[in-house]
């Protein structure tokens, strides 16, 4: 496989999203989160089409653009937990049911990367294509919106209340948990039904 510039921005991702876990585990406010978050999803938006305009996109150029989604993913949510960006420990309502609340967006994030890489090695397998999963795809917009959320509730001087962000990281949370469900179901073998 040859190394091209679609692989070098998915690959931009990882470095993006090790930037903001390392600059949220020292802060929990930086003007630099929101640009880097925002950089991330302009390379996820073009690493594919560029693949396919230069007439090299493969099932390997795929998987190495969900690894990277998975990474940057990872990273961020990692920062955003340990800043508290999601349910702040004082007036914070999902701390107040549990503590660690705040990790809840990389935990479902990791469940579902999980299913989707069995379900990518047991198609490799088996000698077939997995199959395309519309949740998935969307669980992946929407924790790209929700980093781009925390990317803004972290700039200095914005406080977004918690009765727009936790329901937020909650339901992106609760959409990645349907993705891994529904990867499962295709792991099974059914098709993927038309919307």
């Amino acid at each position: 496989m040859k190394i091209g510039p679609q692989h070098l921005l998915s690959v931009s991702r990882v470095f993006l999203g090790a930037f903001v876990c390392a600059t949220l585990r020292h802060t929990d406010r930086s003007w630099w989160v929101l640009p880097a978050a925002l950089a991330a999803c302009a390379a996820d938006f073009c690493d594919g089409r560029l693949a396919r305009r230069l007439h090299a996109d493969s099932e390997i150029g795929r998987l190495i653009d969900n690894l990277c989604d998975a990474a940057f993913l990872a990273f961020a949510f990692w920062g955003f937990a340990e800043a508290a960006t999601w349910s702040e420990p004082l007036t914070g309502s999902a701390t107040r049911y549990w503590d660690h609340a705040n990790w809840l967006p990389l935990i479902a994030l990791a469940l579902s990367f999980g299913t989707y890489l069995l379900r990518w090695a047991v198609a490799g397998r088996r000698g077939a294509k997995g199959s395309f999963s519309l949740r998935g795809h969307h669980a992946g917009i929407l924790n790209y919106a929700l980093t781009v959320a925390g990317g803004v509730a972290v700039l200095p001087g914005v406080a977004i209340t918690p009765w727009l962000l936790e329901p937020l990281f909650v339901s992106v949370s609760l959409f990645n948990v349907t993705a891994a469900v529904d990867s499962l179901r295709l792991l099974g073998g059914e098709r993927e039904r038309p919307a």
